[in-house]
């Protein structure tokens, strides 16, 4: 299999902002790509879409960054790999 035949994903790693109708034109967007909206968009990152064209992907994440939400194309088969963000609290977290 090809690059060009495996299609990409979008994943969104960020939403950076938090408004009221966000989930409603995150929906809207579901539908004009053919995804079901998710419950929680504060629990990041996660698989938006896969299977989609170069053209498509940027498309999408285009669409994602007009309601706030910072997301990445990758490829089909790459796997994702998850940073944990250290909180500012974790500064005065013990040590063990």
């Amino acid at each position: 299999m090809t690059k060009k035949e495996s299609g990409y994903k979008v994943i969104v790693s960020e939403s950076l902002v938090d408004y009221i109708g966000q989930r409603t034109d995150y929906t809207n967007i579901g539908k004009k790509y053919g995804f079901t909206a998710r419950w929680n968009l504060k629990d990041v990152p996660f698989l938006v879409q896969d299977g989609l064209s170069e053209e498509q992907a940027e498309s999408l994440k285009l669409e994602l960054r007009n309601i706030g939400m910072t997301a990445q194309i990758m490829e089909s088969e790459e796997k994702v790999q998850i940073k944990k963000k250290n909180g500012f609290l974790s500064v005065f977290k013990k040590r063990k």
